[in-house]
């Protein structure tokens, strides 16, 4: 008995360990946005589960679309930078920043539910 031929590359490898880690990430965010929504933002406890349906749901979706768009040779390169751009735009979405008296700016996350709903 043998093991298959892709049991012996590395890609296979890395791209099982990459899998293993974004479902670690992914889960880890979901877990401590629930947190966010329900002790700092104060949302019932069953909208702080549409908030964790919603992101996982789009994640497994753009995990699958991003896939194809990198392997696409047309638009490979293109959708690695619309992804970053993206993960830039993300992650300002949840961060509001206010002026304070001083004449500084202070950065702390957001409340806006609108906010939050576009960030999920």
């Amino acid at each position: 008995w043998q093991l298959p031929w892709w049991m012996w590359r590395a890609a296979t490898w890395h791209l099982v360990g990459m899998s293993f880690f974004a479902l670690y990430i992914i889960n880890s965010m979901i877990m401590t946005l629930g947190l966010f929504l329900r002790l700092d933002v104060g949302l019932p406890l069953a909208v702080c589960g549409l908030y964790s349906s919603v992101v996982f749901a789009m994640s497994v979706a753009s995990k699958v679309a991003f896939g194809l768009a990198l392997d696409s040779p047309r638009y490979g390169g293109a959708s690695s930078a619309l992804a970053c751009v993206l993960l830039l735009l993300g992650t300002l979405m949840v961060l509001k920043v206010s002026r304070t008296d001083a004449g500084g700016f202070t950065v702390e996350p957001t409340t806006d539910h609108t906010r939050l709903l576009v960030f999920a």
